[in-house]
């Protein structure tokens, strides 16, 4: 295993238990206790999630809020699964990380064929799709000529005519599509036999291969909402590089999806599930919030067993002083309820802010302890690795500096979340200008809600459910701006 596995698994900041009284951090805060209590619950709820097998794919699943994707993309997705193993995918795409205006929105329809349990990623599985026919709507003037001068770039003369908003085009028939309205006449067979062969998807630079991995469960009520369980659909994780998303088999998982009709209270989610091709979602927009170390000064932990490539699963724990230092604590773990440890790592070191978003971390001290005795026998170090400069076997350089992208927001419930940017997939070490354009999944402030030094008005769900909390998040922030 080299120093760029390790990256890919998101330990090029890396941290866990192992000897952390040897590794202080001069000038962080005491830890907060509440933290321990939010660790226990996130793994009491890691533990009793249970996972369907076979998966229970029928029905709509729909996401919970906007999603970020390398690029960067920001979708919002409602996925439909019938029993008969087709599926119809609608993905809207929008210009803001908010998810407030739409540019374009795709639907997929095609078949889904489940291989069986993944090798690669425990309690994960493999399926192989077929798209038989792909759809683009533009939602606005401008969007709709942008799609047509892509698609004529790639299938020169497959938009003859100037592209309308709100209408339905075709990318990609194949497999045995057909139009949905047959036409015996001359014309009408011409149009079918183009429409048969053609195949312009590459020119929207979309694939769907996060469908051949998968997971389904139910998750317990539990951090960061402690109100209802939550029925989720993981599907595979995507490239750090759109480029090469084609040739990338996913061997993690993105956000989950929520399956609609056992998410009345998500509203975000009704929003999605009602929507269409030529009607997409619009979401409250709403300025981001300065990342200011007053904010991010606190312990941030996981709340939930998250995945990395190569079928590694782990939880973090991330404190950062109100000065310049900071500490990460990263445990991983062989299983999805992150019960058998593999190993832990804590870094300690300083921290600055380069730009708007983005910090420079100085790793100054790295400890290591390896809890499986095959990963001991491969990796042959432990301890800390200051003194030696790191470890040579691993290729890990102590000291050394990693650049991230920093967002800081808050959830309807109040939580404050911490998200870092997405590690390379190729495990490519990143310089100051060449910064993740995706985030990995929100750490959360261990501080109680009515403590909350981003809002310290409490953030109540009232009759609005998601959208209500969404707004009054705004209003807060504009107060913060004025002020």
């Amino acid at each position: 295993m080299t120093f760029w596995t390790l990256c890919a698994l998101g330990l090029c900041l890396a941290g866990a238990r192992a000897d952390d009284n040897r590794l202080p951090g001069a000038g962080l805060a005491a830890e907060d206790p509440t933290c321990e209590r939010l660790e226990e619950d996130v793994a009491r709820a890691d533990r009793h999630t249970v996972a369907r097998d076979p998966p229970r794919l029928a029905g709509t699943w729909v996401s919970e809020g906007c999603e970020t994707r390398p690029g960067p993309e920001y979708v919002l997705r409602s996925y439909t699964f019938y029993r008969n193993h087709s599926f119809r995918l609608l993905l809207a795409r929008y210009q803001g990380e908010w998810c407030a205006s739409p540019q374009h929105t795709l639907a997929a329809r095609g078949r889904l064929r489940l291989r069986g349990r993944s090798w690669l990623v425990p309690g994960a599985l493999e399926a192989e799709y077929e798209l038989r026919r792909v759809t683009v709507t533009a939602h606005s003037e401008a969007a709709a000529a942008d799609l047509a001068r892509r698609l004529n770039a790639t299938c020169p003369g497959s938009a003859r005519r100037r592209w309308r908003p709100h209408r339905e085009y075709l990318v990609l028939a194949g497999g045995g599509a057909r139009p949905p309205h047959r036409d015996n006449t001359l014309q009408g067979r011409l149009q079918r036999q183009e429409e048969e062969e053609i195949d312009c998807l590459s020119a929207l630079n979309t694939v769907f291969h996060e469908l051949q991995l998968l997971r389904v469960h139910i998750r317990p009520a539990g951090p960061p909402d402690y109100r209802h369980p939550r029925h989720e659909l993981l599907l595979g994780d995507m490239h750090s590089r759109p480029e090469m998303g084609g040739q990338y088999r996913p061997t993690a998982f993105q956000v989950p999806l929520l399956k609609a009709d056992q998410a009345q209270w998500c509203a975000v989610c009704q929003a999605v599930a009602r929507a269409g091709e030529t009607a997409p979602p619009h979401l409250h927009a709403r300025p981001r919030l300065p990342v200011l170390r007053s904010y991010l000064a606190g312990d941030w932990v996981s709340s939930r067993c998250e995945t990395r490539p190569l079928g590694t699963f782990l939880r973090r724990r991330l404190r950062l002083g109100s000065g310049p230092a900071w500490r990460g604590e990263y445990r991983f773990f062989a299983d999805p309820a992150c019960a058998l440890p593999v190993f832990s790592a804590v870094a300690t070191g300083s921290y600055a802010p380069l730009a708007d978003s983005l910090f420079e971390f100085r790793v100054e001290r790295v400890s290591l302890a390896v809890l499986d005795p095959g990963a001991a026998r491969a990796l042959r170090c432990g301890g800390d690795l200051t003194p030696a400069g790191g470890c040579p076997a691993l290729g890990l350089v102590v000291p050394s500096v990693e650049y991230e992208t920093v967002r800081i927001d808050v959830d309807p419930q109040g939580a404050s979340l911490l998200l870092v940017g997405q590690p390379d997939t190729d495990g490519r070490r990143r310089g100051p200008g060449d910064g993740a354009t995706a985030y990995q999944l929100p750490l959360v402030q261990c501080r109680p809600q009515q403590d909350n030094q981003l809002y310290p008005v409490p953030l109540r769900m009232s009759g609005g459910g998601q959208l209500a909390g969404a707004s009054l998040a705004w209003l807060l922030a504009l107060c913060w701006l004025l002020l």
